[in-house]
């Protein structure tokens, strides 16, 4: 299934194509709101485990012993039930409904496809710093990135001013041109054609956990293609990038009916 907002276009793009391949009972779209206003919560946090047990606010319920997986695409709590509410209820009830959606999700282990960090539900947000640091460790060409108060001592020679406080810091970062979106989702991604280094974005994935990502490719003036940015909660939401991500999920899908026919064999 696949939890989102209203207005995703991803995800709604995604649940058409897996419905067209696999029917209408084998993947469900599911309002973030229908978790929220869920009839019944029953999440236990002990030492030998949890035990997790909601019936959604349509009837749905999502059992620990059910076999689903979970398209995670939960941005921020939405509680339309507190709207009346005074300002200090709405916050604490924010606060206590997000530690909910994040130790449910997170009890969840490898079912939840983003896993949630404590920077994200939907997994961790990277500035742009972090992004760059991040693939450059796993090994991906990216754009040149630096921090100056003299710009004229900037090794970039497209260096261009993002910003300047009342220091006087000058943010800068190579001038590139159009940056491109590739969605990247396990194996699959779009723009094949793009020259990547595939052992890279693997361990880019692997260290931080997020099979999904949107990269923000440039070209410098050498033609070689450079990460600008990166994102673990794709929104590129054209017909392709929804494919690879149904490529995936489908994949998973089968992957988890094949082990439990095994298990059922076994026993």
């Amino acid at each position: 299934m696949t939890i989102a907002h209203a207005g995703d276009q991803l995800a709604a793009r995604v649940h058409t194509l897996l419905q067209r391949r696999s029917g209408a009972a084998v993947h469900r779209l599911v309002a973030v709101e229908d978790l929220t206003l869920a009839r019944e919560w029953h999440h236990v946090l002990r030492e030998a485990g949890t035990t997790s047990r909601v019936q959604l606010a349509s009837g749905l319920t999502l059992d620990e012993d059910q076999p689903f997986l979970i398209f995670n695409r939960i941005r921020q709590v939405s509680l339309p039930h507190f709207a009346a509410a005074d300002e200090y209820d709405r916050a604490y009830a924010w606060s206590e409904m997000h530690a909910l959606l994040l130790s449910w999700l997170h009890s969840l282990g490898s079912r939840v496809i983003n896993p949630p960090s404590p920077l994200g539900l939907a997994g961790r947000e990277y500035s742009r710093i972090e992004a760059l640091a991040a693939a450059a460790r796993a090994g991906l060409e990216v754009a040149h990135y630096g921090f100056s108060t003299d710009p004229r001592c900037h090794p970039c020679t497209g260096a261009y001013q993002l910003r300047q406080s009342t220091f006087s810091m000058i943010s800068s970062d190579c001038a590139l041109g159009d940056e491109v979106p590739v969605t990247v989702a396990g194996r699959y991604r779009t723009r094949p054609d793009l020259a990547l280094d595939g052992m890279a974005l693997t361990r880019l994935q692997s260290e931080g956990s997020h099979p999904l990502m949107e990269l923000r490719l440039a070209a410098d003036s050498a033609g070689v293609w450079k990460l600008c940015h990166l994102s673990a909660f794709p929104e590129h939401a054209d017909w392709a990038a929804a494919g690879v991500v149904a490529d995936y999920l489908g994949e998973l899908a089968n992957d988890t009916a094949d082990e439990l026919a095994k298990i059922g064999a076994a026993s």
